[in-house]
């Protein structure tokens, strides 16, 4: 079995520890074939730890009730199910997990499968595509920050000046908490742990168009018909459920809030917003070449990375510079001014390069020269 890769990230979105976290690869040839999962090193901890010495030895067969354990799945929005779990030959340590179509884990081929102990002392488990687990922490990268900050505010606590991609005021998250009654939008009964911070029931914030959207609207997607208060699990489940429990969840948000987010400005139908989840975060673009005309004296910039343009074109390819550390950003400089000379070595191949202290200067054939900062 191929351990996952675990960052910080994924750690602060299951709201846990290190070592109460472990997730695999579901294997083609035997776990997904056979419906079933060996559970190893960290897998095998967690489980044999939570339940305390009490798994079956033998077959699930021999003794279904001793074999069955309940875990809460992530993927049916925090609903309790009964899944399969054993220790299959007498004096070994290898634990088997039973995968179960009908209680709604049935992870495929390449998908991401997880285990976790949260705060409410229960055992999580759940699955996701390999995509949808990179992507955790990188949809909305200010989010952990932001739901952070929001507890703060509801305890009343100073909170850090955070700088976010996307602005968000706090003060309209708080004001939606107070308005739910710390309850969940989904269903007021969804149970959720109680806060360390302020003493109430544990609920997040979610934008239900969300802001990586903003670029098609021209009003604020951070107003208060479009947050929502939610439970862990069903703000999970928005983010990683599969599409027909996440568009369940979406279709009843949405009933609720259609008619505000219209008059917010905010004009779109079920079909659009299940839209929104579906489609991936854009991917990096590759820096694309500029064309220039080798038959006349055009000026080529070579920025220095001062300059406002080389800025936005760093953030237009690399994401946004000012969140980078300085190493990042020197890197990722380096990256662009190299692939700026290929480029004036392409368009210009009679071209001499010569170092003139802390300009590049291009003298061609014809006899022109650039400097750094002529822009034509």
């Amino acid at each position: 079995m191929t351990k996952s890769v675990i960052t910080p990230a994924h750690l602060r979105f299951f709201g846990t520890c290190k070592k109460e976290l472990a997730a695999s690869i579901i294997s083609a040839n035997d776990e997904a074939k056979k419906g079933q999962i060996t559970c190893t090193d960290k897998e095998h901890d967690i489980m044999s730890a939570f339940f305390a010495g009490d798994i079956h030895t033998g077959s699930a067969k021999s003794n279904p009730a001793n074999a069955t354990k309940q875990f809460v799945l992530d993927n049916a929005g925090g609903k309790v199910v009964q899944l399969k779990l054993v220790y299959p030959k007498k004096g070994k340590n290898e634990l088997r997990l039973y995968m179960s179509k009908q209680n709604g884990f049935r992870p495929d081929a390449g998908d991401i499968w997880y285990v976790y102990k949260a705060d409410n002392k229960k055992l999580h488990i759940g699955y996701m595509s390999a995509s949808e687990w990179e992507r955790i922490g990188k949809q909305d990268p200010d989010d952990a920050d932001y739901q952070q900050a929001l507890q703060a505010e509801l305890a009343g606590q100073r909170v850090a000046q955070t700088r976010y991609a996307y602005p968000r005021q706090l003060a309209l998250a708080k004001s939606e908490c107070e308005n739910a009654d710390y309850r969940c939008r989904v269903d007021d009964f969804h149970q959720s742990f109680i806060s360390g911070t302020n003493g109430k029931p544990f609920v997040e914030i979610h934008h239900l168009v969300p802001l990586g959207q903003q670029g098609n609207y021209t009003v604020t997607l951070d107003c208060a018909a479009n947050l929502v208060a939610l439970c862990p699990n069903c703000h999970r489940q928005l983010h990683h459920g599969e599409a027909t429990g996440r568009n369940t969840l979406l279709e009843k948000l949405l009933a609720v809030r259609k008619a505000a987010l219209a008059t917010a400005g905010i004009d779109i139908n079920l079909a659009g917003l299940a839209t929104c989840y579906l489609t991936p975060p854009p991917k990096k673009k590759d820096l694309q070449p500029e064309v220039f005309p080798t038959n006349s004296a055009c000026a080529f910039a070579v920025l220095l990375p001062a300059d406002p343009h080389e800025i936005s074109c760093l953030r237009d390819n690399f994401g946004e510079a000012s969140t980078l550390d300085f190493a990042q950003f020197m890197l990722m400089w380096l990256k662009f001014r190299r692939v700026r000379a290929q480029l004036l070595s392409q368009h210009f191949p009679l071209a001499t390069f010569s170092r003139l202290g802390p300009d590049v200067g291009v003298t061609g054939s014809g006899g022109c020269s650039w400097r750094d900062g002529c822009v034509d």
